[in-house]
């Protein structure tokens, strides 16, 4: 099964007294093969991090991104929370470019008969050419 979409998004970055912070806000509409209805669903991501005064390099971070269903879809899309992830672990940024991220993240689904929660153990490394992430 496929599915099409397109999305809009604002994101801001910036420094809090401590560390950084981003935010994230996206509007996603997606349609799938096995239905006529638009799905609609909004995003918000917040993420913060804060450097280890002795290696400047590495730091804590946590993040929480939660996908709210505004619509009701004939293809299996049901209108309320959808799913929210939350993460908590370190980073080291190798270079300006780059920068791993290992920890913990949490992910709770929200489905028609039995939610599901995920508990993860995550190592990734983000490489950023540009304005382009590649993950």
């Amino acid at each position: 099964m496929s599915n099409t979409g397109i999305w809009q998004q604002y994101e801001w970055s910036g420094p809090p007294f401590l560390g950084a912070f981003t935010s994230r806000t996206r509007l996603e509409e997606c349609r799938q093969e096995n239905g006529s209805d638009t799905g609609v669903r909004f995003c918000e991501f917040h993420k913060s991090n804060w450097p280890f005064a002795f290696r400047p390099a590495s730091s804590h971070m946590v993040w929480d991104e939660m996908f709210v269903n505004l619509v009701s879809t004939d293809w299996g899309a049901r209108q309320g929370l959808d799913q929210n992830r939350g993460f908590a672990g370190i980073g080291y940024r190798w270079t300006p470019q780059i920068l791993t991220e290992v920890g913990y993240l949490n992910q709770f689904i929200n489905t028609a008969n039995t939610d599901r929660m995920n508990h993860i153990r995550v190592a990734v490394t983000d490489a950023i050419a540009g304005d382009v992430v590649a993950r």
